[in-house]
């Protein structure tokens, strides 16, 4: 599927000396999405930033050592994975670039200008497609593709390409445990109105029934019907997260993704650094 080319995996990293640790190991998980901004500017990788920084999120993770991290602690990759999940190729993101959103769950960063260039010129299969931001508005008929990829296995040795991740001393993401990650689509509906600054889809699986997205589908995009036939596709908005079922404050929404709005992105990434979206 075109919308599966579209998408990679975004893991963060973390070690921290003071505590003993000597090799970076897995902390969080989640599915990229590469967006195109115009004025030649660099690429930008679209995340949730409860994976990048899961210590500003504690209502997210109960572990009490989650707190003594930093972002000093922390490296990031994108990794091009495989129908069956494997790793193609891996690329270490420069955390100088990260930004921040003020008040959704997500965050920018950008590849550094060498990576980057080995990124654009890899053979197709070694890399994710750009996508750019849809300009209109998404209506509650509007019918989407959501692509990510979900977790299978938290602890599955890997082959991760690391000649892509070491940085300047040398200093390699090697024998990297990382959690299994299979590609997945589904089609979803927009729900009509918004909650607050949030706006909905329902996801459907097999034969039409409601759908819950996996774990690892944060930072998904939220595809239209055009991407299967032109390039860049059409990017509606990133998954931000999933309403719980059993919901007590929204059960009109048990089960619903949230996403933030290409919009939404627009204006953000628009003033971030000056930058000019496509």
């Amino acid at each position: 599927s075109t919308f599966l080319r579209q998408v990679g995996t975004f893991t963060s990293w973390f070690k921290i000396p003071s505590q003993g640790m000597e090799r970076y190991e897995c902390l969080s998980h989640a599915t990229a999405v590469c967006v195109a901004l115009s004025d030649r500017k660099p690429l930008r990788f679209l995340t949730s930033a409860h994976v990048a920084q899961p210590w500003m999120w504690p209502h997210y993770y109960p572990q009490d050592w989650i707190r003594y991290i930093r972002d000093e602690h922390t490296r990031y990759t994108l990794d091009v994975r495989a129908d069956d999940g494997s790793v193609l190729a891996s690329y270490e993101l420069d955390k100088s670039t990260i930004d921040v959103h003020p008040t959704r769950d997500i965050v920018s960063l950008s590849l550094g200008v060498e990576t980057e260039l080995t990124f654009i010129f890899q053979p197709e299969k070694l890399s994710i497609l750009p996508v750019s931001l849809s300009r209109g508005p998404i209506g509650s008929d509007t019918p989407v593709t959501v692509a990510g990829h979900a977790l299978v296995d938290r602890e599955t040795e890997m082959d991760t390409h690391d000649e892509f991740c070491s940085n300047a001393d040398g200093n390699a993401l090697d024998g990297r445990i990382l959690p299994l990650q299979l590609p997945e689509s589904s089609s979803g509906c927009f729900l009509a109105g918004r909650t607050g600054a949030q706006s909905f889809l329902r996801v459907f699986g097999e034969g039409g029934k409601p759908h819950v997205l996996k774990e690892g589908m944060c930072g998904g995009g939220v595809f239209g019907e055009g991407g299967e036939f032109s390039h860049p596709s059409t990017l509606y908005g990133v998954i931000d997260g999933v309403v719980p079922m059993g919901s007590l404050q929204a059960p009109h929404l048990a089960g619903c993704a949230s996403f933030v709005d290409a919009n939404e992105l627009r204006a953000w990434l628009s003033s971030s650094g000056g930058d000019r979206c496509e």
